[in-house]
């Protein structure tokens, strides 16, 4: 069996809309969706990081069945300034 993962390093990605450079792996929702960016801002690791807008609607498109004899997990990480607070 393969080790399959979904993994993103954005510091990979040229700065501004994730759609379409990251195309086919990240797509809109439709047609009126908002871009997710990709900024120099404080991230986890690397230079890079996902900024998500009020309107950002982007879907991950995952090539894979999950089935019952199959786990998968969502991960990320997120920075919050001090002040805010997210979920």
């Amino acid at each position: 069996g393969h080790d399959y993962r979904e993994c993103y390093g954005f510091e990979n990605y040229a700065l501004g809309n994730l759609v379409p450079q990251a195309s086919p792996k990240f797509t809109l929702f439709n047609n009126t969706a908002g871009n997710a960016q990709v900024v120099n801002t404080i991230a986890k690791s690397g230079s890079r990081s996902l900024r998500f807008g009020s309107n950002s609607d982007i879907d991950l498109n995952i090539y894979r069945t999950l089935t019952e004899t199959k786990v998968s997990r969502l991960e990320w990480s997120m920075f919050t300034p001090v002040g805010k607070n997210g979920d």
